[in-house]
């Protein structure tokens, strides 16, 4: 463990001023990761699959993090995430049997649809408005494909 923290604690510093979306996998050590983003002042990660509980959400939120969320996720989790910061994740359910498709995010709209009582279409329009917030924000709408950066730019 004392290898892998200094390692994140490295890549943290890397990428802190670069214009990058960092997906962050936070897995039995949610308060840790978010201590590390507050001390390397880390703007605009994603926080993958995030189960953290509230005090590490808030603070999370405090580091401008967002969090990259699927269909697996209790509601009750995602209640404590604010809309604004949701993303949904593309590599779910990736590796279940009986999948459809990797990037099927129709499970998580519609549970997100009834976590804040939208649309599924709504929700989607949001997630997307997020990602180009983001991406503007963190400098890196220019490092994004051609294709996806006009599409967030065209919402």
């Amino acid at each position: 463990m004392a290898r892998q923290r200094s390692i994140f604690r490295e890549l943290l510093n890397i990428v802190r001023t670069e214009p990058v979306l960092v997906s962050i996998h936070s897995t039995g050590a949610a308060s840790e990761v978010v201590q590390h983003l507050h001390d390397a002042d880390m703007r605009g990660a994603i926080l993958h699959w995030f189960n953290g509980d509230a005090n590490d959400i808030a603070g999370a939120i405090e580091t401008d993090a967002y969090f990259s969320v699927n269909a697996a996720m209790s509601e009750g989790q995602l209640r404590l995430m604010p809309p604004e910061r949701i993303l949904s994740e593309t590599d779910f359910p990736a590796r279940k049997v009986r999948a459809r498709k990797p990037a099927d995010t129709q499970g998580i709209e519609q549970l997100l649809s009834q976590v804040w009582n939208q649309t599924p279409e709504q929700v989607r329009s949001r997630v997307w408005w997020n990602l180009r917030t983001l991406s503007e924000r963190s400098g890196a709408m220019e490092r994004l494909p051609e294709a996806l950066a006009d599409t967030l730019l065209y919402l």
